[in-house]
């Protein structure tokens, strides 16, 4: 079952306190993201169109992140596809953009990437986030979110929480 967006906000603690935005995601939609093309990074925004918005956390040298990425990287047609259309933008915790788009590259994400400075400048998303990676945050249209990996700040459990995103888009 999904947490309500009072209990994932209390499990959080007070400096997760999240406003709900209406229908841009946070301002996410109308930033500028990049997406893997053939040659490289390319220019690419999110769609309003989309129902959910999985905002991933992860990092290069994050042991764990590289163990989930098949795992999130496998559900991806089932998020984008679903009943629910779902699109996910990593957050990079590395120390650098050449260093978050090296690993994009290696892993081959198929999603959108914020780029370096918004990950590390937006108040929007690190109010969303953990202590823990790797992590996930689904928001809906409104901004208001639906579920997290975290269960409590320092304690992300991925695997469950894709789990209640999938059953939520399919």
């Amino acid at each position: 079952m999904l947490h309500s967006r009072r209990e994932i906000v209390a499990g959080l603690g007070a400096a997760a306190v999240v406003p709900d935005t209406p229908r841009d995601f946070g301002g996410l939609a109308g930033q500028s993201h990049l997406r893997l093309g053939r040659s490289g990074p390319v220019a690419a925004r999110l769609e309003t169109s989309v129902d959910f918005l999985l905002i991933y956390y992860g990092a290069a040298w994050c042991g764990p992140c590289r163990i989930f990425m098949p795992t999130l990287k496998a559900a991806y047609p089932s998020l984008a596809g679903g009943r629910h259309r779902t699109e996910v933008v990593y957050v990079g915790d590395d120390n650098s953009h050449a260093a978050t788009l090296d690993y994009a590259s290696q892993t081959g994400m198929p999603w959108l990437i914020a780029p370096h400075a918004m990950a590390r400048r937006s108040r929007f998303l690190s109010r969303l986030r953990g202590r823990s990676l790797p992590g996930m945050v689904l928001l809906n249209r409104n901004g208001g979110i639906e579920t997290t990996s975290w269960a409590r700040p320092d304690d992300s459990r991925p695997y469950q929480a894709l789990e209640r995103i999938l059953a939520k888009v399919r």
